[in-house]
């Protein structure tokens, strides 16, 4: 005699598995960079050769960033939980979804507070916004250390690579010989250091092998519809770690190289410094260099060339050369410059450094070239890696003309040139060149006034995705029943889930779950006899979807035979072959199994 059906009435869906990373709260896309320890990184492209002399010292190079700190942990939910995930090396604690009677957990907002079920990662300082009526993780890195995917791989993400600006050359001093009340000094200015490199990428992730694939793009137009889209995990793939720890690479974080030093009035020292190279950064394999850094001023002192190796002296003259990057170059004012203590400015991301303007037998500093205006990776259009300006003499010295130092670059917060005094120092976190130190006007003999050229800005790296959201709604799964038992196939979700939960409609303790790539599972324990219909639904880590609807119904039967595995009643199959026998209206289903591979 035939079991009836069970009633789903107080139907009990069995539980989900949801871990969840805790991020730091509070968590803004601020300028303020982290605190951490230092690495060792590369340098960017330095200035030419220039005509300066003298034995001034140089700035020094930018490294790469420390590792910066996570936040404190988020809380619990208030459901049960099954087999927690643990992440070894990842800071956090476990997060339980609790769903409602209907089981979905319904839409995310995409807001800070949410980050825990809305990340895929964690590294950096992180927020959720909405771009494109899209809800988007968005990472800062503003020091090194590491991103780490906790999810499942093979999700698309985009990257921003700012590499650090170069410093700034220093001012020349006025030799104490030459000084005289009324004389106009004999020194010059300090040119402007170069911007950072800005370069941004399309990132794909093998999801067998975990390794990452760089499609370069255009930072003034990112756009989001890579991202927008994600795939789904290709079948027969297998790259996973059962600690949770899908993915990880390494973030640098490049320094600002440091202004160059001031020049002297004691005969021999009076040559301003070069600055110092800015740091390369890096997502993984995909770097942007950092900005070379501006020549010091110009001086005469004895037969030795200067810290910018010098084939020529000119006790006028401004720094030679501003600083370049790997696209663009500084200014190079010739071993014949027209213009009197003004230095040029450094380059841009996007554009060379300018020359000096002439203001009389003066002139103003040459302006810094250009940076990056990012475009679409934000909300706003964001600038970065912008040249410093060119520094100039005081306008209360001789020759007394109304100048001003050069501007940093208008995209990309360079340092802004001095007219007599110190440089400026560019905004870290932004990768800009430092402005030049200016000239020393000062007639007292014994002292200097010349300035020391400003610190480049230190880089940064963003990475941003698609917020994770809870699992669409799968279909009914398909059944094969055997003996006491029933072999259970899903159809996989485009974006795919952590996993699939199958059950008996009515007995909750029957159950399996599929961890993708594998898409079937079998349950045994079941009544021969009696009838079952399943249930499926999906969860990741930002909560579970809707219960599908009912599969078809089936009866085990020991007529059927009995499907060879061994273990307990969660499993997957890592193939399935099923041979329809007709057997007086049966049917024979052999199968090979092997075990799930859960996580714990």
């Amino acid at each position: 005699m035939t079991t009836p059906a069970r009633s789903k009435t107080g139907l009990r869906r069995p539980l989900a598995i949801a871990s969840v990373i805790a991020l730091t709260s509070g968590l803004t896309l601020g300028f303020a960079p982290a605190a951490g320890a230092t690495h060792v990184a590369g340098h960017g492209t330095t200035g030419g050769t220039g005509g300066t002399g003298g034995t001034g010292g140089n700035g020094g190079a930018g490294g790469a960033g420390g590792v910066g700190g996570n936040g404190g942990a988020g809380g619990a939910g208030g459901r049960p939980k099954s087999q927690p995930v643990s992440v070894a090396g990842v800071p956090g604690t476990i997060l339980n979804l609790s769903h409602g009677a209907n089981g979905g957990t319904g839409p995310i907002e995409c807001v800070d507070d949410n980050l825990s079920a809305l990340s895929r990662g964690v590294g950096g300082s992180v927020h959720a916004v909405e771009i494109d009526d899209h809800c988007v993780v968005i990472h800062r890195f503003n020091t090194s250390e590491t991103f780490e995917v906790f999810t499942r791989p093979g999700f698309p993400m985009q990257i921003l690579v700012v590499g650090a600006g170069g410093g700034a050359g220093g001012g020349s001093g006025w030799e104490d010989s030459t000084k005289a009340p009324g004389a106009e000094p004999e020194s010059g200015a300090g040119a402007g250091g170069a911007g950072g490199d800005v370069f941004s990428a399309d990132v794909s992730v093998d999801a067998a092998t975990g390794a990452f694939t760089y499609t370069p793009r255009d930072p003034g137009n990112i756009g989001g519809s890579y991202i927008y889209t994600p795939g789904a995990i290709p079948a027969g793939t297998s790259f996973s770690d059962p600690a949770g720890r899908t993915l990880s690479t390494d973030i640098t974080v490049g320094l600002g190289g440091s202004g160059g030093t001031a020049g002297t009035s004691v005969a021999g020292s009076t040559a301003g410094g070069q600055g110092g190279a800015g740091g390369e950064s890096a997502f993984g394999d995909f770097r942007a260099g950092g900005g070379g850094g501006g020549f010091g001023g110009g001086a005469t002192e004895g037969s030795e060339p200067g810290v910018q190796a010098a084939a020529s002296r000119r006790e006028l003259g401004g720094g030679r050369v501003g600083g370049s990057n790997a696209t663009h170059v500084g200014f190079n004012l010739g071993s014949s410059p027209t213009i009197d203590h003004a230095a040029p400015g450094g380059a841009g991301a996007t554009e060379d450094g300018h020359e000096p303007t002439p203001v009389g037998t003066t002139g103003n500093g040459g302006n810094g070239g250009a940076g990056a205006l990012v475009k679409n990776f934000f909300i706003n259009p964001t600038p970065f890696g912008a040249g410093g300006g060119g520094g100039t003499i005081s306008p209360a010295s001789p020759p007394f003309a109304a100048v001003t130092g050069g501007t940093g670059g208008p995209e990309g917060f360079g340092g802004n040139g001095a007219a007599g005094g110190n440089g400026e120092d560019a905004l870290d976190g932004f990768g800009g060149g430092g402005g030049g130190g200016g000239t020393d006007g000062s007639v007292t003999v014994g002292d200097s006034n010349a300035g020391i050229g400003g610190k480049g800005g230190n880089g940064v790296v963003f990475v941003r995705y698609l917020a994770l959201a809870a699992p669409a709604t799968p279909a009914a799964p398909s059944v094969v029943a055997g003996d006491s038992s029933a072999i259970l196939t899903i159809t996989p979700l485009a974006d795919t889930p952590d996993q699939y939960v199958v059950w008996a409609v009515g007995e909750p303790d029957l159950q399996c779950t599929v961890t993708p790539p594998e898409t079937s599972c079998a349950i045994e324990g079941l009544t021969n006899g009696e009838e079952y219909i399943f249930e499926t639904y999906a969860w990741n880590h930002a909560g579970e979807s809707d219960s599908s609807t009912d599969s078809p119904t089936i009866t085990p039967s020991a007529e059927i035979g009995a499907l060879p595995y061994t273990g307990n009643n969660t499993r997957s199959l890592g193939s399935l072959a099923l041979i329809m026998i007709g057997l007086g209206g049966g049917f024979t289903a052999l199968a090979r199994r092997r075990r799930t591979i859960t996580i714990n």
